[in-house]
Formats: C-alpha cells, structure tokens, sequence
C-alpha cells in the first residue's frame, strides 16, 4: 500500500529542499470543517501593512474552497493553536499580497506562476485571529 503522507513529505522536500517541519517557525494551517484525517497545509503566510494573509498557490484546492465557505480555520506551529477568521480578497485588490507572497517564497512557488499567472487562480485570504476562541498550547504566538 502506498503511504500518500510520505509521498508527499519527499515531493515537498525535493521541491523545496527542505522538510515540511525543519524550518523554524514554520506555520501549518488548519481549516475548519476539512475531513477527519486531513492534514494541516504547510503555508507561508505574508504580512502586509499590519495584515497577515496566506496565498492558495495551488488555485482551487479543497481546502480553498473549504475555508470560503466556513471562514474558520487555525495557524499551527510547533507549540501553538491560533484560531483565525479568514476573509477572501477581491481579485483587484491581490496584486500587493502576490508580489510579497512571491517575494518571501521565492523559487519554491514560481512553478506555480508559470503555469498559472493570473492572479484569479490564486485564491487570498486576509486572516485575522479569531477573539472569541482562546489559542491553544504553549507560550509564544503564531501571530
């Protein structure tokens, strides 16, 4: 039987050249609702002007789709749970989230550009932390 988890770990890591966890401070997000078993999606999530906002590179994928419609989800790192809002941004308005998105990534999403340079196949979101949910685990934030 094929374990998809180590699959996609090597895929991730040839990639990128890193593992999915060995990048210090390294941020997962888990969307509210996603099926029992999923795994939180590694992301690297981009501030701009005092907003933090995550950039789907990938386009539409279920977890997308997901969190437009719950607009829940949760920043994870390796000791914390931050429960947060997320609220999709108008096409128009992405442009300046993109550029810094592609900028802090770098070489590890130009794949995805290439292939889908329209700012519409890449879903953004602007998150902001949930106030009426208390976080999770130890000392220090993924904020």
């Amino acid at each position: 039987m094929v374990n998809i988890a180590s699959i996609s770990g090597r895929l991730f890591r040839k990639l990128t050249g890193k593992s999915q966890g060995s990048r210090a401070g390294s941020i997962r997000l888990d969307v509210a609702g996603a099926k029992a078993g999923t795994e939180p999606i590694p992301i690297i999530p981009v501030e701009l002007e005092g907003e933090r906002y995550v950039v789907a590179n990938s386009g539409e994928a279920p977890w997308v789709i997901i969190l437009r419609a719950s607009g829940k989800a949760s920043l994870l790192t390796k000791d914390r749970r931050l429960p947060v809002t997320a609220v999709e941004i108008p096409v128009g308005e992405r442009a300046p989230v993109i550029a810094a998105y592609r900028a802090k990534a770098g070489k590890a999403v130009e794949e995805h550009w290439a292939q889908y340079p329209d700012p519409g196949d890449h879903p953004v979101f602007r998150l902001s932390p949930d106030r009426g949910v208390k976080g999770e685990g130890g000392g220090g934030s993924a904020w």
